[in-house]
């Protein structure tokens, strides 16, 4: 049984970073895709087929406007909204698709 702990404490020769750099990208793809999930249920798209502002978007479906600021970078980084002056609307990827 010894032996085997030594075993446990010995430094691969393999390194791990392969599969940490695997596990991220993964994790990455899941963010990305609750984040569209969640966008699309909360309504996002359907509202933002016309410009809207913060204040405006929170007044109309009812949620947090921190919460809806979140998503609406995140899903203009993604290249899904636009945004222009402070109101973000719809691109025309999230348009089209």
């Amino acid at each position: 049984m010894v032996k085997h702990v030594h075993n446990l404490l010995k430094k691969p020769e393999t390194s791990p970073e392969p599969l940490f750099n695997l596990l991220n990208e993964s994790m990455n793809g899941l963010r990305i895709y609750h984040i569209l999930i969640t966008a699309i249920e909360l309504g996002i798209f359907d509202s933002l087929k016309t410009p809207k502002g913060l204040e405006e978007l929170s007044k109309e479906l009812g949620y947090n406007k921190k919460l809806l600021s979140l998503f609406c970078e995140a899903l203009h980084m993604f290249g899904l909204l636009t945004k222009k002056d402070g109101r973000y609307v719809n691109s025309t990827l999230s348009e089209t698709y």
